[in-house]
């Protein structure tokens, strides 16, 4: 027969490792979520960086649109 203190030193490391179960579960989630979050900024930043590419792009053609002759200086 088991005796009332082995059921409690069982009970415990089973909640010992219950416990290491959580932190590491713990640890994994918050490791997924930082991984989401560095390549959500990647992404962000290569969206910033085309956008600031058509804005550029953007005010080059209406520059030259409204000066025609500019173009001749921007090809020199």
């Amino acid at each position: 027969m088991i005796q009332r203190e082995e059921i409690l030193k069982l009970f415990e490391q089973i909640e010992e490792k219950v416990e290491d179960m959580d932190d590491l579960l713990t640890v994994s989630i918050y490791q997924e979520k930082e991984a989401g979050f560095q390549s959500i900024e990647k992404q962000k930043k290569w969206l910033m960086d085309q956008l600031a590419d058509i804005e550029e792009n953007v005010e080059h053609i209406s520059y030259t649109q409204m000066n025609p002759s500019s173009v001749r200086k921007l090809a020199l």
